[in-house]
């Protein structure tokens, strides 16, 4: 068995092991040396974007994708259906979203995508939609008929898509939003 010594005076030495991580809520402690960190979405509005938090188990550490929203949704005819409700809890506030939408005919092997722009005005009890929003549509021929749209009701953004009669069409969304209150 051998055993290596390093002086101080030929460099740095190595750097020690970090034994906590401050994120924006507490501190996650590695227990053992392991830290668990964990990824995902929150729909908590924070202006940075990102938000990290502890625990609930002393050695997590979640790192947040913030002022963000995601669904899925399978539709099998012409109705509007919701795929996505916002509840717009701040009041008197502006919001600004941005919406991705993705869709798949698995009946027909055919496909649209739809990006969304548009503002919302909050109160406390009501939203209204700042101007029409703006649509960009890709839509494969045999797609000509689906929508998505941003509308309101309450005080809910909601996404709305409508499907083909008789057909199955996969829909998925991340929204992203901005906001800024009167105050």
């Amino acid at each position: 068995m051998s055993q290596i010594y390093k002086s101080s005076l030929s460099g740095p030495v190595p750097p020690t092991v970090a034994t906590s991580y401050v994120t924006d809520d507490g501190v996650a402690v590695p227990a053992a040396n392991i830290l668990d960190v964990f990824g995902g979405t929150l729909t908590l509005t924070n202006d940075n974007g990102i938000i990290t938090t502890a625990g609930p188990v002393g050695n997590q550490l979640n790192v947040n994708l913030t002022n963000r929203s995601q669904n899925r949704i399978v539709t099998t005819d012409n109705t509007n259906q919701t795929l996505d409700s916002f509840s717009l809890s701040a009041s008197d506030a502006a919001y600004c979203f941005d919406v991705e939408i993705a869709c798949y005919n698995v009946t027909d092997d055919l496909a649209a995508s739809y990006s969304i722009f548009g503002g919302v005005r909050s109160t406390s009890s009501v939203a209204f939609l700042i101007g029409v929003p703006d649509k960009i549509v890709n839509e494969e021929a045999g797609m000509l008929l689906c929508d998505a749209n941003l509308v309101v009701s309450g005080n809910n953004a909601i996404i709305q898509v409508n499907g083909l009669t008789g057909k199955t069409i996969n829909w998925n969304c991340v929204i992203t939003y901005v906001t800024q209150t009167k105050v």
